[in-house]
């Protein structure tokens, strides 16, 4: 089963047991795996590129969101890769077995898949620098603030003593 990222539900791949081994399913059926997990890539790399908008835009509650849909698309990913793991194993008889518009099918599916992780891989790098800044920015506004409230702290401290010595002085 092979799970919609946008819902709880899943659908069925029509993977089964095949000549090809436990449960790696036949060419046809390895070819309409990879036809999903490019789609699920491809959504994923929309997704990071609104998460990339939202963290350049401060908008911390939709980027939430985008997380979690990201997690959803990520567990879908990781369900399929675990369908795909036996045909991986022996990926040389699937080759063999696919016909030249199927390998061709096949092969530029894959190379699409690598582009999209590479480019979604890229783009979490660059957010990660963005997030780390704009923590580094907040921590150190936290500490000129905790900085200024020490001053007017000492200084209040410092007045009020004064004050006081000028009242017992009077005495």
């Amino acid at each position: 089963m092979v799970k919609d990222p946008r819902s709880t539900k899943s659908a069925d791949t029509g993977m089964g047991n095949a000549p090809y081994g436990n449960d790696g399913g036949t060419p046809q059926e390895v070819l309409l795996l990879l036809r999903a997990q490019r789609q699920l890539y491809g959504k994923l790399e929309s997704i990071a590129e609104k998460q990339r908008s939202l963290i350049t835009g401060d908008n911390s509650n939709e980027l939430l969101g985008v997380l979690e849909l990201r997690q959803r698309i990520a567990g879908a990913l990781a369900e399929l890769g675990q369908r795909l793991a036996p045909a991986r194993e022996r990926w040389d008889t699937y080759l063999s077995a696919f016909d030249n518009r199927q390998r061709e099918e096949a092969e530029s599916i894959l190379a699409s898949i690598r582009c999209s992780l590479q480019r979604v891989m890229e783009r979490d790098d660059t957010d990660v620098k963005l997030l780390a800044a704009r923590k580094q920015v907040v921590t150190e506004a936290m500490q000129s603030t905790h900085n200024s409230r020490q001053a007017i702290h000492a200084y209040g401290a410092a007045g009020g003593k004064r004050a006081g010595d000028k009242l017992n002085q009077s005495s």
